[in-house]
């Protein structure tokens, strides 16, 4: 079998499982197609590419962890090189209306070019790109619902950090998260591929652990160690790899904790960008700002997620 079909049957999903064993369950994604697509439209500079590809991985996990028809947005502003990171995830219902079946990924970064090229050479961790600042998760679920919303200042050496601190203060459950993002080789020349991997320790009570499997407190926290030692032994390669299913990587990890591997949800690249909404967003400015706007007569926006250029004649907002 080729890569490329590989990367096709392997990649682009999120792949949830749990440990029953050991009380803790969690999930996987490996992007392919979707991430390339988003980076290489943007042409960013390889470390602001690696940031938002991991942005991006996260934003696919927790995403998929709605069981609604919404939208997840990962946000993080911050007052270093780069300023900011944003991705959302918008849930895709099954054929019923109401089963989500996976979702489409779009993100975009800002960054200062002169305080990107300052930084000395070699690997860049989040405080020296992004600086100070905070990271946001939000979900909404319509106009009939109250958005949710958890902030976790923009702490750690990794977004994986800011996520571990995200369930930690705002969920109050214990998780652990592996994230990567880099720039391979492949059939058809280098490209960018990412993955991540969460894994969650269950309440003792309640949830989805069966009360006949149930340990003493001792035995979870030997548990939720273990879970949390096997994921710290996952190399990045492995993550990456497309000739490596996600059912492969997650028995390597955990072969000896009947782990039940449930349907992967398909992820795929996606904008909501369109010509009627950004022309409400133009008619929003005054006038004046209009005409500024304005070149020989017609405004030209731009999609800062999907790159689209969209035209509009000034006459038409008079």
């Amino acid at each position: 079998m080729s890569e490329q079909s590989d990367a096709l049957t392997f990649s682009d999903v999120v792949v949830p499982f749990v440990l029953e064993k050991r009380g803790v369950n969690g999930r996987v994604t490996r992007l392919d197609a979707v991430v390339d697509t988003i980076l290489t439209r943007h042409d960013y500079p390889r470390t602001v590419s690696t940031l938002l590809g991991e942005a991006l991985a996260i934003t696919a996990l927790l995403g998929s962890l709605m069981k609604f028809e919404g939208i997840f947005t990962l946000q993080a502003k911050g007052d270093g090189p780069v300023s900011l990171l944003v991705c959302d995830f918008v849930t895709a219902p099954g054929s019923d209306g109401a089963v989500s079946i996976g979702g489409t990924l779009r993100g975009y970064a800002k960054y200062d070019v002169e305080k990107l090229a300052a930084l000395s050479d070699g690997s860049h961790d989040l405080k020296t790109l992004m600086g100070g600042g905070y990271l946001a998760f939000t979900l909404d679920q319509g106009d009939f619902t109250d958005r949710y919303q958890g902030i976790v200042d923009l702490d750690g050496q990794s977004l994986d950090d800011c996520a571990r601190a995200y369930f930690r203060n705002s969920e109050q459950i214990a998780a652990d998260i592996k994230t990567r993002c880099a720039l391979v080789s492949g059939a058809h020349g280098m490209h960018w591929r990412a993955g991540s991997l969460l894994v969650r320790h269950l309440p003792a009570i309640g949830g989805d652990i069966d009360p006949a499997t149930a340990h003493t407190e001792e035995e979870r926290l030997e548990n939720w160690d273990y879970a949390r030692a096997m994921l710290t032994s996952l190399r990045a390669e492995e993550l990456l790899d497309p000739r490596l299913s996600l059912h492969d990587l997650l028995y390597r990890l955990y072969h000896d904790d009947d782990t039940r591997v449930y349907s992967p949800s398909h992820l795929t690249f996606g904008c909501r960008c369109s010509e009627q909404r950004l022309a409400l967003v133009i008619g929003s400015f005054p006038p004046e700002e209009r005409i500024e706007m304005a070149k020989d007569g017609e405004i030209t926006a731009t999609c800062e997620f999907c790159k689209t250029d969209y035209k509009f004649k000034l006459a038409d907002f008079m």
